[in-house]
């Protein structure tokens, strides 16, 4: 199983978690402007195309309906996104393919 510990993720599932840190108390500004407490933060494991992967880091914020990458995030921590013919790659810093996903309406949606 690979690790991916610099992928920024706020998920409202709290099923997803393998380990949680329940000391985390603090909010995040999310897309539309409005401020959410991040209950807890942990490791979850989902499947790609290819493999298991251990996300680190993750927000628990169930007051969101949705989970939620940061684009800026992920940039700043040296991950490629190409976004092409109504899907979006993200590769890691190495050039690893992690994710391929389709635009839905006007989203990328990225179900686990």
């Amino acid at each position: 199983m690979r690790s991916v510990r610099a992928l920024i993720l706020n998920t409202h599932d709290g099923k997803l978690f393998t380990e949680l840190d329940r000391n985390v108390i603090f909010k995040v500004k999310i897309g539309n402007g409005t401020h959410q407490k991040v209950e807890d933060k942990g490791t979850i494991t989902i499947e790609t195309n290819l493999s298991f992967k251990l996300i680190s880091n993750v927000l628990y914020v169930p007051e969101i309906n949705q989970n939620l990458l940061s684009v800026s995030q992920l940039l700043d921590r040296g991950y490629k996104m190409l976004f092409e013919d109504k899907s979006c790659v993200i590769e890691d810093a190495e050039g690893t393919k992690v994710f391929n996903i389709q635009m839905k309406g006007k989203s990328f949606v990225l179900d686990f």
